[in-house]
C-alpha cells in the first residue's frame, strides 16, 4: 500500500467528520401567528334630525297642500275712534260667533294674506301705524280637521331713524300672539288679540279654505 495515499485518505476523512461536527442544526421554521379576525367596524350614528324653527310638528297627515287666509283687524270700544267697515264674511262671523267676549264697538280690516303650505306657512302682513307683523305657523290634517301648533304672530322691530355709531345686533321678532287650535276646511276662526292700547286691539283671523 502506497503510504502517501492512505494519509491523503485519513485526512479526507478527518476533514469531513470535522465538517460534520461543525454544522450547526438548522433552526425549525417559526411557528405561524395565529389568526386574529378583524374586528366588526362599528354600526353608523343614526344622524340627527335637522333643528326646526318652532315647536315639533304634531301628528296627523304631513305633507297635504292647505290654503289659508289670515287677516288683522283692528277692534276699537270707543265710538267713532275708526270708520265702520264691512268686514269680509267669513271674518264677520267669526267676529260676531264671539262677540259676547270682545268688548268693541267697531272693528276695521288692517290687512290680509293668502298663503299655502305644507306643514307650515308664513305671510308678512301691516298692522296699525304700518307696523310690520309676520304671522308663522305649523299645521299637520289629523281626523276630520287641522291641528295648528303652534301660531305665532311676531312683531317685527322697526329701524331706527337715526344711525347708531355703534353697530348692534338686529333684535328678533316681538312675540305678540302665541296660540294652538283645531279648524276644518271652509271655516274661519278668531285665533287671538292682543292690546293696542286701552280702548283698542289686534284681531288675528285665520281661515282654512275649501
Amino acid at each position: 500500500m502506497n503510504l502517501a495515499h492512505t494519509v491523503t485518505g485519513v485526512s479526507l476523512l478527518i476533514s469531513l467528520a470535522a465538517g460534520t461536527a461543525g454544522a450547526q442544526t438548522p433552526a425549525p421554521p417559526p411557528s405561524p401567528r395565529p389568526m386574529v379576525a378583524p374586528a366588526p367596524e362599528a354600526a353608523p350614528r343614526a344622524a340627527m334630525a335637522p333643528p326646526g324653527w318652532g315647536t315639533p310638528r304634531p301628528p296627523g297627515e304631513p305633507g297635504k297642500s292647505v290654503m289659508f287666509q289670515i287677516a288683522l283687524v283692528q277692534a276699537d270700544n270707543l265710538s267713532g275712534s275708526s270708520p265702520q267697515q264691512t268686514l269680509p264674511k267669513g271674518v264677520q262671523k267669526a267676529l260676531s260667533d264671539i262677540q259676547d267676549f270682545l268688548p268693541f264697538k267697531s272693528y276695521r280690516l288692517l290687512d290680509s294674506a293668502l298663503v299655502r303650505g305644507a306643514g307650515e306657512a308664513h305671510a308678512r302682513l301691516t298692522g296699525p301705524e304700518d307696523v310690520q307683523y309676520e304671522a308663522a305657523f305649523l299645521f299637520n290634517e289629523a281626523g276630520d280637521g287641522i291641528l295648528i301648533d303652534p301660531f305665532n304672530l311676531m312683531k317685527i322691530p322697526q329701524p331706527s331713524p337715526q344711525p347708531s355709531a355703534h353697530l348692534a345686533a338686529p333684535r328678533a321678532p316681538e312675540a305678540a300672539q302665541t296660540s294652538s287650535f283645531r279648524i276644518r276646511r271652509g271655516e274661519t276662526v278668531v285665533v287671538g288679540s292682543s292690546r293696542i292700547n286701552d280702548s283698542s286691539a289686534l284681531i288675528v283671523v285665520l281661515t282654512a279654505l275649501p
